[in-house]
Parts: C-alpha cells; sequence; structure tokens
C-alpha cells in the first residue's frame, strides 16, 4: 500500500480559509488553480489512477462524486463508464463547477 502527504499553502489572506467557502473569497480563483496545481502532480495522478482501479468501474456502471471540485474526475470517470453509463458530480461551490 503507497501513501502520499501532499502539503499545499495557501498564504494569501483569503486562502486562510477553507475550501468550504470557496465562493466567498475575494479572489476564488485561486482555489480553483490550487486544485489544478495539485491534481497535475504526478503522485496524484497515479493515487487517482489506483482509485479508480480499485473502484472497479465497469462499462454502464452509474456514480456519484460528491464535493467533484472542477469535475476533472467526474470527466475521466465518464470515459470508464462509457455512454451506457453515468457519471454525476455536485460540489457545492459555484466557482469549481466549470
Amino acid at each position: 500500500m503507497m501513501v502520499w502527504t501532499i502539503e499545499v499553502t495557501m498564504t494569501d489572506q483569503d486562502n486562510q480559509q477553507d475550501f468550504s467557502q470557496v465562493d466567498q473569497a475575494t479572489e476564488p480563483g485561486r482555489f480553483v488553480r490550487c486544485l489544478d496545481g495539485v491534481s497535475a502532480l504526478e503522485q496524484v495522478q497515479a493515487a487517482k489512477q489506483l482509485t479508480f482501479k480499485l473502484l472497479a468501474v465497469l462499462a454502464g456502471s452509474h456514480l456519484l462524486d460528491v464535493g467533484c471540485g472542477t469535475g476533472e474526475d467526474v470527466l475521466a470517470l465518464a470515459v470508464l463508464v462509457g455512454p451506457a453509463g453515468r457519471v454525476v458530480g455536485v460540489d457545492q461551490s459555484r466557482v469549481m463547477m466549470p
């Protein structure tokens, strides 16, 4: 079993909030950029691929991603379930959802 620890420091005043208050930040796009930056890390991509494999997603599966952020994983999972499946992503932040 692999375990990764990734520390992300957001030092700007707005970013002292957590991700539950993205839409109330003065510059909410910083949260999106932070999430995009973390998601681009090789270790995170490897962890996501392992997670998708462990989910044993089959064509035609129906999946729900709660707290999907920008929806990147929703799109990746949609490819795995194919046209017969369905993936729904929800997030409380309007900023996160493209």
